[in-house]
């Protein structure tokens, strides 16, 4: 399988996407049989690939369109008080409890809360975000060089810190760093349905927030497979070109009443 793919994480990131987007449109109703098999084909890639990121973006992003679709079939306001607030709840219990227990799940499944060295890789690049801390060194130039750090005896030779924040903030400083951050920030502001029915717009929020989550362990920015940076820059101009038609529609709409009652 990594031979198709270059590499398990790629693997599971591709799988990833094709199950959720098989997931959200089986929900729509059309051609079901057929979104199933790629939905269980896509499942069994996951597991076969033992990306463990992959996996539980997965179950989240899952429960995240479980969540939606079930929040818009409900008509009743204090019905949906009730089932955000409860799902609040139990996301805040889980965080707590792998927070708490973390050292213990990850040791069931022979994995450390060093998240397979990730930890030692962010630690040990610290010093090269702090001698660049504004700017970076400039697209690329850092991991050209190959650099390698030393923890716990085990030898990283790099190409990235598997972290697309933190290359973003090696690379262009934190300036473009937090212009990354205000980008997306306001992207997710300004996402909302629309005109657009409820299952495209899942399609564009899970999509976006697979590469804002993925980037907090994996690099999926500049330097990754361009792909991923097409899909964010596609969504963040698309969002943008919707809000300014919804800004015009509603200030167009007073001045047309005005005119129709004159």
């Amino acid at each position: 399988m990594e031979r198709i793919s270059g590499h398990k994480n790629t693997l599971g990131t591709l799988s990833l996407l094709s199950f959720v987007s098989h997931v959200i449109y089986f929900f729509r109703g059309r051609q079901k049989a057929l979104h199933v098999s790629f939905i269980l084909l896509n499942a069994l890639l996951l597991i076969k690939c033992q990306s463990t990121t992959s996996l539980v973006l997965t179950f989240s992003l899952f429960g995240f369109i479980l969540f939606i679709l079930l929040f818009k079939r409900m008509q009743s306001i204090a019905l949906r008080g009730f089932f955000l607030s409860t799902s609040c709840l139990f996301v805040l219990l889980g965080l707590v409890f792998a927070l708490t227990y973390g050292d213990a799940i990850a040791a069931e499944f022979g994995k450390t809360t060093t998240l397979t060295g990730r930890t030692e890789i962010w630690e040990g690049i610290a010093g090269a975000i702090q001698s660049h801390y504004w700017f970076g060194h400039g697209y690329g130039s850092f991991w050209a060089a190959r650099p390698s750090i030393y923890s716990g005896g085990i030898r990283f030779d790099l190409t990235s810190s598997h972290s697309g924040f933190r290359d973003l903030w090696i690379d262009v400083g934190l300036t473009g760093l937090l212009l990354t951050v205000t980008l997306v920030i306001t992207t997710l502001f300004k996402l909302r349905i629309g005109k657009s029915d409820v299952h495209t717009w899942l399609i564009a929020v899970v999509f976006f927030l697979f590469i804002i989550l993925n980037n907090i362990t994996d690099s999926r920015f500049l330097n990754s497979l361009s792909i991923y940076w097409v899909i964010f820059m596609m969504i963040v101009i698309k969002v943008q070109e919707q809000h300014k038609l919804a800004v015009a529609e509603k200030q167009n709409s007073p001045a047309l009443s005005a005119s129709l009652i004159h």
